[in-house]
């Protein structure tokens, strides 16, 4: 059962990035042109057996100026 949910987990995420892409392009590249600073973030976190993950998002601070 373990298996079945694991593989429906990988196949949902992965349409649900296929089809979020093009709407985080837009606003990073809107972001980008309206403020001049840098849209997106990049963090680097400690995860499971002490491995590094890289995390990419758009930045807050940037995204709640008016």
């Amino acid at each position: 059962m373990s298996f079945q949910k694991r593989i429906f987990d990988i196949v949902l995420s992965a349409i649900s990035l296929f089809l979020l892409a093009p709407i985080f392009i837009i606003v990073a590249v809107t972001i980008k042109l309206e403020s001049n600073e840098k849209a997106i973030n990049k963090s680097r976190r400690v995860g499971v057996d002490e491995k590094f993950l890289i995390f990419v998002n758009l930045d807050p601070s940037v995204c709640m100026q008016t």
